[in-house]
């Protein structure tokens, strides 16, 4: 009887072990909810814009962290491809930017888009309105 009240106890502790350090538990799913809910996201869009390299159309992402932006996503999406290049090459002189064929884009700190570090959720969505975004 000793035996196999030791066998079940070392069962338990080895059950109680693995359901730990695998993340099989209520804690985790607990973090990522509350990661989710204190991280979205605002998408403004401006359609038919006009610039020296030609008409596109920007898409505006800006990543919320408890309520304030955190990080902004500019996406520009040319009608032609070398327009593209060309506005790619000028925003490189001051960004990092990606090119996709027609697309370009760059990510920015809040300051550099809104003049202004700390931008509120609400701000933020008045700034887009006010410069004639559409708010996705």
């Amino acid at each position: 009887m000793k035996k196999t009240a030791k066998s079940i106890l070392l069962l338990l502790i080895i059950a109680m072990l693995t359901i730990t350090l695998t993340g099989c538990g209520d804690s985790d799913k607990e973090k990522s909810d509350s990661k989710k809910s204190s991280e979205n996201k605002i998408v403004a869009v401006l359609e038919e814009e006009s610039s020296p390299f030609g008409d596109y159309t920007e898409t505006v992402e800006a990543t919320l962290k408890d309520d304030v932006v955190s990080k902004v996503t500019i996406t520009m999406d040319f009608k032609d491809e070398d327009a593209a290049k060309e506005a790619a090459e000028t925003l490189e002189y001051m960004y990092d930017v990606e090119i996709k064929g027609k697309k370009v884009t760059v990510e920015l700190e809040p300051g550099d888009f809104f003049n202004d570090e700390d931008v509120s959720k609400e701000d933020a969505e008045e700034y887009f309105e006010d410069h004639g975004y559409k708010i996705k």
